[in-house]
């Protein structure tokens, strides 16, 4: 809602119409003699998106008048326009994040995705977030991991939603890195259900990301953002080493002593 303040009184009824620096037009009218005036803004999808604060750049129309029939005067008043009372920022413009790979890394549960156009995701009044959690800026109905499992010939896939709770923090690198911490609750409840596949060995889990999974704070949402069953492949590529070697119980206890053949 929008208010026009005047410096007095003018008569129910009066009407008018303020041109915004969007290109969209507003209109204001009062029921009732007051020197108020109000108005709704709805921004079109074709609305110019602002670099600076919303403002008035003109008024197209007015039927105001006060009580004794004066018609008010329609010059802007200087230092008291929106931009000067308000911080409004418009944007229709919706991000353009590309997705084309993405990697995980086990050790410090991240998947790490690589695309272009990644700045796009948290812009803030035409400004890039970047190095800040955004984890709030997305439809995590749109992302499952696909874990593919074998067993002989028989191939069979999981898809496991990624959701908001197992999420930890989203964190935009660059133009074309992002990375998604998992958090480790979230990967011990996959790895319950599917134990012996998750994160699998010859890199068969999978991405699916939908359309319009990313959005901007103001609500826009990517369309180009897409990736349907992408192979993930894994940053851990330390092999395992033997750390020690050791003469157990039954119970795991460390034994040590002196024993005779056939024990």
């Amino acid at each position: 809602s929008l208010i026009v303040t005047l410096n007095e009184e003018v008569q129910a009824g009066s009407t008018l119409t303020l041109q915004m620096g969007t290109g969209d037009t507003v209109d204001f009218t009062t029921l009732t003699n007051s020197n108020e005036l109000t108005g709704t803004y709805e921004i079109s999808s074709d609305s110019t998106a602002t670099t600076n604060d919303l403002t008035v750049s003109s008024v197209t129309s007015s039927t105001v008048t006060d009580l004794y029939g004066n018609a008010m005067n329609t010059a802007l008043p200087s230092g008291e326009n929106l931009s000067d009372n308000n911080d409004i920022f418009i944007d229709t413009t919706d991000p353009t994040v590309a997705l084309t790979s993405v990697s995980y890394n086990a050790l410090s549960t991240k998947l790490i995705f690589v695309g272009s156009n990644m700045e796009t995701i948290g812009l803030t009044n035409n400004v890039a977030v970047t190095g800040e959690n955004i984890d709030t800026l997305f439809d995590w109905s749109k992302l499952s991991w696909d874990i593919v499992s074998t067993s002989g010939s028989e191939t069979t896939t999981t898809s496991v939603p990624i959701v908001s709770s197992g999420v930890s923090s989203v964190v935009v690198k660059n133009t074309t890195t992002m990375e998604i911490t998992l958090t480790g609750d979230f990967v011990a409840s996959i790895k319950e259900t599917v134990s012996d596949a998750f994160a699998a060995e010859g890199g068969r889990d999978q991405i699916s990301v939908g359309a319009g999974f990313v959005k901007d704070v103001s609500g826009n949402t990517g369309s180009n953002d897409a990736m349907s069953s992408e192979t993930i492949s894994y940053t851990d590529v330390t092999p395992p080493t033997i750390l020690s070697v050791s003469v157990v119980d039954g119970g795991g206890n460390i034994l040590n002593g002196t024993f005779s053949a056939g024990e």
